[in-house]
Order: structure tokens, then C-alpha cells, then sequence
């Protein structure tokens, strides 16, 4: 099945707008009552055989089951449907990925820290749950219609590929990170910050420190293009003991 505009997938007409994935590739759409979404189109060799599905439907059930306690993260999982040789993973809209952000020059240090600490908090909740996400980088982040951090993609990789994902996997996944986010802020003093959260923990995981000021998480100031404003340094926070209450944390972004 084509990708174009128009097309319709289980309801959810795409826009035309695409990205490409790991496992295959993500298209905007519309849902059936005018929200939008996204829609993921796997790529047939990775889900050519039966065991390959089995695993896929497994992983996307428990994304499901994670999120049945109320949001924690994770991108919003509507369906998983299968035409022909074509499996399709429908969800809440999964545009701009952090990675599209970075190489467009939309992410400030005040906003890249803004994500690392959303993640770290996300992967707590993941990993309290005794799962893991398995494909941790900027292409898996997205910004929610809300302006939330929101992880997508959670376990797939490595269910198509029979694989294990483990906490101590995600750990590495967002050291890199931190460093990825470090290296697009460029100089001063919250990509310094930036730069130490990408610094080897010797407990690995939750960081001792998480990266953030106060300004940039509880009280935003946006600026006038919609993206966090430059903020001043001040002390850093430590991580909380569990995952607090989901907060906007970026805005969405606009059309």
C-alpha cells in the first residue's frame, strides 16, 4: 500500500508527510474524527515471518498494558492492524521527533534538557514496571500535540529482531543521548550541564544530577517562535525517588 496522501489505513487518512524509522516508516495522518495521528508502517522484511509478528503483537500489548494505569511517557498506542503482507502501528501523533528538531536548529539548551529529564523520568516509569524501551535516541522522542516529551517505538526493534531489552541498555541509550543533545547545544553553560549527564556514572542509573534548571521545567518561558527561551543558569535539581505527574514540557509544534 502506498504512503501518499489520501490514503486511508484503518480510517486514519495520511497527510503525505513522512519520516523513516528503524523498523520501517512513520507517516502523519488524520483519525477518523479529524485528530491527528500517526501511522507506522512496518517494513515487510522485518515482519515477514510469523514469529516475527508474534513478537510484534506481543510488545505492542504490553505498551498497551503499560499505559493502562494513565499516561507515563510513552507515545499513545490506538492500534495494531495487518493488510496483506503490511502491518501498520497506529497512534497519537508522532511529529517532530527530537532528531528532526536538532538538525532544524529548533532545540535550545534550555529545551534539550527539558527532554533528557522527561526521558530519564519516562524510562524510571518503564523500568519500575519491569520493562525497558530497547531503541532509546532523538528519532524515538517525540513532542506530543500537548508539548509533552513522549517515547515512541517502546520495544519494537527488539522484538522484531527476537532480541532482550534491558534497563542497562536504555542507561547507555540516554548517556548517548545527553551527549547527542550536548554536542547540537554547542557551547555554554546548559550544554556544559549537558555535557556532564553524558559523563560515566559509576551506579549507571537514575544520573546523580539531571541537567535541568527549575525555570526550564516548572515554569516555561516560551518564545515568540513557540520553543523555549534561553534560560540562566541555576541550580540543578536532583531526580525525584519515582516518576512525578506528567508535565508539558515543550510546546507542540506549530503549522
Amino acid at each position: 500500500m502506498s504512503m501518499r496522501e489520501g490514503v486511508t489505513v484503518a480510517g486514519h487518512r495520511l497527510t503525505g508527510r513522512t519520516r523513516p524509522s528503524e523498523v520501517g516508516t512513520w507517516a502523519d495522518a488524520v483519525s477518523p474524527d479529524g485528530r491527528p495521528s500517526g501511522v507506522l508502517r512496518f517494513d515487510p522484511r522485518a515482519v515477514a515471518t510469523a514469529e516475527a509478528r508474534e513478537r510484534l503483537v506481543a510488545a505492542v500489548g504490553a505498551d498497551v498494558r503499560l499505559q493502562g494505569g494513565g499516561p507515563i511517557g510513552l507515545l499513545p498506542v490506538i492500534d495494531l492492524v495487518a493488510a496483506r503482507d503490511e502491518v501498520w502501528l497506529i497512534t497519537a501523533r508522532a511529529t517532530p521527533a527530537v532528531a528532526d528538531l536538532m538538525a532544524a536548529g529548533r532545540l535550545d539548551p534550555g529545551g534539550a534538557a527539558t527532554v533528557l529529564l522527561e526521558t530519564a523520568q519516562t524510562l524510571l516509569a518503564v523500568h519500575s514496571a519491569g520493562s525497558a524501551h530497547g531503541a532509546l535516541h532523538a528519532g524515538t522522542v517525540v513532542i506530543g500535540e500537548d508539548g509533552s516529551v513522549l517515547l515512541a517505538e517502546r520495544g519494537l526493534l527488539r522484538a522484531l529482531r527476537g532480541e532482550h531489552a534491558s534497563a542497562e541498555q536504555d542507561v547507555a541509550a540516554w548517556v548517548a543521548l545527553a551527549g547527542a543533545l550536548a554536542a547540537n547545544c554547542g557551547q555554554g553553560h546548559a550544554a556544559a550541564a549537558l555535557r556532564r549527564a553524558d559523563a560515566p556514572r559509576p551506579m549507571g542509573w537514575p544520573p546523580r544530577e539531571t541537567p535541568c534548571s527549575p525555570s526550564a521545567t516548572r515554569s516555561p518561558a516560551w518564545a515568540g517562535n513557540g520553543w523555549p527561551r534561553r534560560h540562566t543558569a541555576s541550580p540543578r535539581p536532583r531526580p525525584p525517588s519515582s516518576p512525578p505527574a506528567r508535565r508539558p514540557a515543550l510546546p507542540a509544534e506549530r503549522r
